[in-house]
């Protein structure tokens, strides 16, 4: 599940947000933020910087442990999530 994941974010470099307003805590919204547009908060920088930031967070998505007691798409909302945090302490936001 994880390399799936890694996949569709790697893929998704500038897809732009849906608006998920009925639950923000949904798959759907959490992926929709995950993949939706990232920019640095202070300004612009290198595709290479955001390559780079990027990589590290999909990478440092190994280190989340999987919980047996959890079903598969409230794992995946952790995964979302955990890269979705991980980009916004690199300065991004979307």
């Amino acid at each position: 599940m994880r390399a799936i994941l890694v996949a569709i974010l790697l893929s998704a470099s500038s897809i732009p947000a849906l608006s998920v307003e009925a639950n923000p805590n949904s798959l759907d919204a959490v992926k929709a933020q995950a993949l939706g547009r990232w920019r640095y908060a202070s300004g612009p920088v290198s595709d290479q910087k955001f390559q780079r930031d990027k990589t590290k967070c999909l990478t440092m998505i190994d280190t989340v442990p999987p919980d047996p007691m959890s079903s598969p798409t409230v794992f995946q909302i952790k995964l979302y999530s955990f890269f979705i945090n991980c980009m916004k302490a690199e300065g991004y936001t979307n």
